[in-house]
């Protein structure tokens, strides 16, 4: 008897929309007339020989929505062919690709393979692009290679519970094959190269870190030698916990002329971030934080360096034994920005203070939030500035006619005040949403936002209502087949009445699960 089994799933997707704009039409993203969007989803499972499995996925789009798709043929949205085993993998089509933060970290189309060597070493290699050629832009397509080599130490200590030493290299290549290219089109080359790891001993300390060096040159073509950079780059992360406390310091330190296009790394910078979390009981948490950071190293293109210094705590509380829905949080933050230029022209300071409760009263889910936050520019005073922020949410669930109703509720001001100019500029928003089950199987979904903005400055008022009401009809017993018809309306109406406008959609859906 075969032990081959296998499933396949997927979903059809057929929806119609019809949007009509009337006033001042400019100010809209919509335009009169009908639109269609259709999308097929596909999934595949089967179990290969041996303990493989093989997994498959495709999604394909067609619409004459400019919006959502640029051209109207059949596009390829997603695809994936994986076989995998509890050891080693191999992907063909769409997937993430991760080595390390500085290498690697970013969404790929290609074909990527991990293998375990054996207990103790792990190999990971990527051959991708990064993106598509692109005429109108004037992009190449970005071709992405890459290779990752882990190997784990001490694994009989009874001291250390991971140790891990890595490996890994990124070439970031455009394709100068594609497409035709014009003058303005630059041919870029970028490489990393870095050394990670991490260790985690059994009680107390582990640290994580990783080294790395690049190569970046904008436009290989342009013959210039002298165009190509070279940085190096370093990340060290201590962390400390003991009981119900954890103390974790971040080092980082990034040249000017480090550079990745896959990773993530902020050239030109030196950061020391220092975090404390410590827990008094089950009822009373508190967290602090000071980052301090600064660029203008050397080599560094910036006319002069910018110093923050930034500082936080926030203390959680569940204060009420006898009601322990009943939730508080005050925080508060302190932010310094200096320049080392003789007039410090970015001196600045950001003060905030704030809370926000938490409780459930009455079967009701109740939220009140407050927060105040001054800046102050020592350079330029009239850019300094006060607010105060008010925010209040509701949510209960009801039965009307034996069928359950939710209703959520969320109205929020904030009103701001210059150090020149004693108006003050109000802003509220108002967000009411809900939902009805009008039958087994059919759900009616509504709600409505509201924006009313109020500026001190000349011809800047208005007003912003959006509405929408929605069915979801699930026929059959199965339910799997939806059929969702939703209507939607947005009035946007502004001090000056040549800027009003109005938008009216409408949508038919309908999904088909298989």
């Amino acid at each position: 008897m075969s032990d081959r089994s296998g499933k396949i799933s997927g979903s059809v997707l057929t929806q119609v929309g019809y949007d009509k704009v009337s006033g001042n039409k400019s100010k809209s993203f919509l335009d009169n007339g009908s639109d269609y969007l259709s999308e097929v989803s596909l999934d595949i499972q089967e179990k290969l020989g041996g303990d493989y499995n093989f997994e498959g996925r495709l999604r394909l789009r067609k619409t004459d929505n400019p919006r959502i798709e640029p051209r109207r043929d059949v596009r390829t949205k997603e695809y994936q062919l994986k076989i995998a085993n509890p050891d080693n993998l191999f992907l063909f089509g769409d997937f993430y690709g991760e080595l390390s933060p500085f290498t690697l970290g970013t969404s790929l189309e290609g074909a990527t393979a991990e293998l375990k060597v054996n207990d103790n070493f792990f190999m990971k290699h990527i051959a991708a692009r990064s993106s598509e050629p692109d005429v109108a832009a004037s992009k190449f397509q970005r071709n992405v290679f890459g290779s990752k080599a882990d190997v784990y130490l001490f694994r009989d200590s009874d001291a250390i519970s991971n140790a891990r030493f890595g490996i890994q290299a990124v070439t970031v290549r455009d394709d100068s094959s594609t497409p035709d290219r014009t003058s303005s089109f630059q041919d870029l080359r970028n490489n990393v190269f870095s050394v990670d790891g991490e260790m985690s001993f059994v009680k107390y300390l582990s640290f994580n870190y990783e080294l790395a060096r690049s190569m970046y040159i904008e436009d290989e073509d342009s013959g210039n030698a002298g165009d190509q950079k070279y940085g190096n780059a370093a990340r060290i992360v201590l962390q400390l916990q003991t009981g119900d406390s954890m103390l974790r310091h971040l080092y980082a330190y990034v040249q000017p002329g480090f550079y990745t296009d896959t990773g993530s790394a902020a050239s030109d910078k030196i950061q020391h971030q220092t975090t404390l979390d410590h827990r008094f009981s089950r009822r009373v948490s508190v967290s602090l934080m000071h980052n301090y950071y600064w660029d203008h190293l050397s080599g560094s293109l910036r006319d002069k360096r910018t110093i923050s210094d930034d500082k936080s705590v926030s203390l959680n509380l569940t204060p009420f034994a006898v009601r322990e829905t009943f939730r508080t949080r005050i925080y508060s933050s302190y932010n310094l920005r200096n320049s080392d230029d003789p007039a410090n022209t970015l001196e600045s300071r950001t003060a905030t203070v704030g809370f926000g409760v938490n409780d459930r009263w009455r079967n009701a889910d109740v939220g009140f939030s407050y927060e105040y936050r001054e800046f102050k520019n020592y350079h330029d005073k009239s850019r300094s500035d006060y607010f105060n922020r008010l925010g209040l949410s509701l949510a209960r669930e009801y039965t009307i006619w034996a069928r359950r109703l939710y209703l959520s509720l969320n109205p929020n001001a904030d009103f701001r005040r210059t150090k020149t100019d004693d108006n003050t500029d109000t802003n509220f928003s108002l967000s009411l949403s809900g939902q009805y089950d009008v039958a087994e199987s059919l759900i009616s979904r509504f709600g409505h936002n509201l924006i009313d903005s109020n500026n001190s400055g000349p011809d800047a008022d208005f007003t912003n209502n959006k509405s929408y009401l929605e069915f979801d009809w699930a026929p059959g017993r199965e339910r799997n087949m939806h059929i969702v018809v939703r209507g939607d309306i947005n009035r946007y109406m502004h001090e000056d009445g040549t800027l009003n406008y109005k938008e009216h959609q409408a949508v038919v859906k309908c999904v088909l699960n298989f």
